[in-house]
């Protein structure tokens, strides 16, 4: 969507007072966005101990956005440490997170 919105509404030079470029620009960001979210809730769901607070956390990452994210994600290293991101070879998957 970004590659096709670039393709037909050039990012330079911006064009604030085009509403046809703003619009798709808009359209192709929140695409991005929500797809980009909906993967890390997939981690989110597989990280936290109880469906219910995964649930929650992925819906406040979908209506508040990315602050809610990085509050995730700050509370996670508290709890686990840096340590837990490590990659480790998974005979199901190529990766799994620790």
């Amino acid at each position: 969507t970004i590659a096709m919105t670039a393709s037909n509404f050039p990012l330079f030079p911006f064009q604030a007072d085009s509403l046809e470029w703003n619009s798709n620009w808009l359209i192709a960001t929140v695409i991005d966005y929500y797809g980009a979210c909906l993967c890390f809730c997939g981690i989110v769901f597989k990280s936290e101990d109880n469906w219910i607070y995964g649930s929650l956390w992925c819906l406040g990452f979908c209506l508040l956005g990315s602050p809610i994210c990085c509050l995730w994600m700050l509370i996670f290293l508290w709890k686990h440490g840096v340590d837990s991101l490590s990659l480790s070879p998974n005979r199901r998957s190529h990766y799994q997170l620790n």
